[in-house]
């Protein structure tokens, strides 16, 4: 068994269907693209933003690398 990079929290901000909620107990969902970019830190809101950017990525902060996903092809 492998061990995951992502918490049991970011792991519940992907929906079944691969796009992102907007925190974790929100109904709002981001819809996640071919080479768009989500950020899925702060799962309990913080500004409750959008957290997906359409083919481009946001600024890099060390403290949120880790939680930067970028969807590509299979």
């Amino acid at each position: 068994m492998s061990e995951s990079v992502w918490t049991e929290t970011e792991v519940q901000m992907i929906t079944p269907n691969g796009n992102i909620k907007r925190y974790i107990t929100s109904d709002v969902v981001d819809k996640f693209d071919l080479y768009d970019c989500a950020d899925i830190s702060f799962p309990n809101g913080y500004n409750k933003a959008g957290r997906v950017f359409s083919q481009t990525a946001p600024c890099l902060a060390v403290n949120t690398i880790k939680s930067l996903v970028v969807k590509v092809e299979k």
